[in-house]
């Protein structure tokens, strides 16, 4: 297998590039039922590595990014985790890309692995919550103050958390705001170009749309907001990912579903977007990654196949 990732793009790869739109490049077999995958730059040596979370309470597995090629894997946690969630992000800032996630084996308690010199990680820290059934957690500067803060979502109580920090590594109490929806899945996106970021979560009923106010979560009014109201659409959907992925400079979004399809809404720079359109298809899709893979030109995208035991990766192309 061999795929351009980071700073270390590979000929075949660019060569395989599939013309206008998004297609798929190549696949890589990994551990068998992988359930959640993360890719981030983990050793520091500025490539792009993939750390896999088996479907089982298990070690997470690392792929390591050798001059582009990934693999042979290798036990990348030092104790056996479980986590419902998987995302990258340097949140100590130390110039590698650590883990956060939900282990269902810690409840109520948000996870990062810090990644490590003598690599690849070290133990879990916990971030406490008041909820025990998050499904999802990412990591991003939502209040704009410079430093990574955690987002999640809660499977049946219908809530968006945000966990402030206040320094790197360090968070304050989840702030947790109700919506109306079943949520499944949530992304952080810029919806309207203005440089701050909303918070997107929703599931089979549609999408809700958040912005970080100064003590709370703020949900936007639908009757005020046409981006609302164009989110508020059947979209049987179970996972989100957003990034500008035909390179305009907008973010666009990738809506997973629970037949397997992936669609991608691209934005159109005035706050609303194209209608769904497929792009790709799993047997039993359980992770969508959004990435630079190829070392050049938009985002691009990997997909988790549960089922087959794959992930296929497809490069975003200029619109």
């Amino acid at each position: 297998f061999a795929v351009a990732v980071g700073s270390a793009p590979i000929a075949a790869v660019v060569a395989g590039r599939c013309g206008d739109g998004l297609g798929p490049i190549t696949e890589l077999d990994l551990v068998a039922w992988p359930d959640r995958v993360a890719l981030g730059d983990f050793d520091g040596d500025g490539a792009v590595d993939l750390v896999v979370a088996p479907g089982d309470f298990d070690n997470l597995e690392w792929f390591r990014n050798e001059a582009g090629l990934l693999g042979p894997s290798s036990t990348a946690s030092p104790t056996a985790v479980n986590l419902n969630a998987m995302h990258s992000a340097d949140i100590d800032e130390d110039g590698r890309d650590d883990i956060v996630g939900y282990d269902l084996g810690v409840p109520g308690a948000w996870t990062w692995i810090q990644s490590m010199v003598e690599g690849p990680f070290g133990a879990s820290q916990r971030v406490e919550t008041d909820d025990g059934e998050f499904r999802e957690v990412a990591a991003a500067d939502v209040d704009g103050d410079g430093w990574l803060d955690l987002t999640g979502i809660t499977w049946s109580t219908g809530g968006v958390a945000v966990a402030r920090a206040s320094g790197p590594g360090v968070f304050g109490e989840a702030l947790i705001a109700n919506v109306d929806l079943l949520l499944t899945g949530h992304t952080l996106l810029d919806i309207d170009g203005d440089g701050d970021l909303e918070i997107a979560a929703g599931g089979t009923q549609g999408l809700d749309l958040m912005r970080q106010g100064p003590r709370t979560l703020v949900l936007l009014d639908p009757e005020d907001s046409s981006v609302h109201e164009l989110f508020r659409q059947e979209l049987d959907a179970w996972g989100f990912e957003s990034g500008d992925l035909d390179g305009d400079g907008f973010d666009d979004l990738l809506v997973a579903g629970w037949d397997g399809d992936v669609s991608l809404m691209q934005s159109l720079g005035d706050g609303t977007f194209t209608e769904a359109e497929q792009v790709a298809e799993a047997s039993l899709a359980a992770d969508i990654v959004v990435a630079q893979l190829d070392g050049r030109g938009p985002l691009d995208f990997a997909l988790v196949d549960n089922h087959r035991g794959t992930m296929s990766l497809y490069l975003g192309e200029y619109r």
